[in-house]
């Protein structure tokens, strides 16, 4: 797979449409890329309960309604950073969701690192920092 270079500009449908292409036997299920949103969580929230498939994943440029830990206000500044949401049915492991997040941000900053990026950073429980 070749990744598109950072300094270029695609809109958020061509974005959705390289990740849709490059990683459709991944398992995921529709992967969609917004400018903006109010909340990636929200949104996927209420799609799941209208039947959105397993594993679905919003993707974010900019989100003006984000809520972190204790509901307390998550700000994103515009064009500077990457917010993503998936949609995971648990089932009988409700209670493990938590870890779930925390996995992937332990995976996704190892890949990172493993690419180069090595000054990213977890902010407990799950954002990345670079």
């Amino acid at each position: 797979m070749s990744f598109p270079k950072v300094n270029e500009n695609f809109s958020s449908s061509e974005k959705s449409a390289f990740l849709d292409r490059n990683l459709k036997d991944a398992g995921y299920g529709p992967i969609s890329w917004v400018s903006s949103t109010g909340s990636t969580n929200a949104d996927l929230l209420e799609a799941g309960l209208s039947g959105a498939k397993d594993l679905s994943v919003l993707i974010a440029d900019h989100q003006t309604m984000g809520r972190g830990r204790r509901n307390r206000e998550w700000l994103s500044e515009e064009n500077s950073s990457l917010l993503m949401s998936i949609l995971f049915r648990a089932g009988k492991n409700q209670g493990q969701l938590g870890s779930y997040s925390m996995m992937i941000s332990l995976s996704a900053c190892q890949v990172l690192h493993e690419l180069g990026f090595t000054s990213v950073r977890i902010k407990w429980p799950n954002d990345l920092i670079i």
